[in-house]
């Protein structure tokens, strides 16, 4: 993301990454809008706030792209296969570390 960021790639668009690292890239990264969430997805551009959220970003790229989690679909066997939980995109499930 560092990477992408410094050359530009990000500007103007909106990103997460780790929390505890917000505040640094908002300083390096300003035409970039860095908000506190577990993914983003901005257009093309998908950004996730840790490794774990890459999971969460992940279930929410395949719910956009197939469809739903309806019984039956795409979505909810790969879920279900892979006992991935639902997580709050804003943190609301877990204490706050900034």
């Amino acid at each position: 993301m560092i990477t992408s960021a410094s050359a530009g790639v990000l500007d103007g668009k909106t990103c997460t990454g780790p929390r505890p690292f917000l505040p640094m890239f908002r300083n390096q990264f300003p035409k970039t809008t860095w908000i506190e969430k577990r993914y983003v997805n901005d257009g093309k551009v998908w950004t996730s706030g840790a490794l774990l959220n890459g999971l969460d970003m992940m279930r929410a790229f395949i719910a956009e792209t197939w469809g739903g989690s309806e019984p039956g679909k795409l979505l909810d066997i790969l879920l279900q296969l892979g006992h991935v939980p639902i997580r709050d995109v804003d943190y609301k499930d877990a204490p706050s570390t900034l």
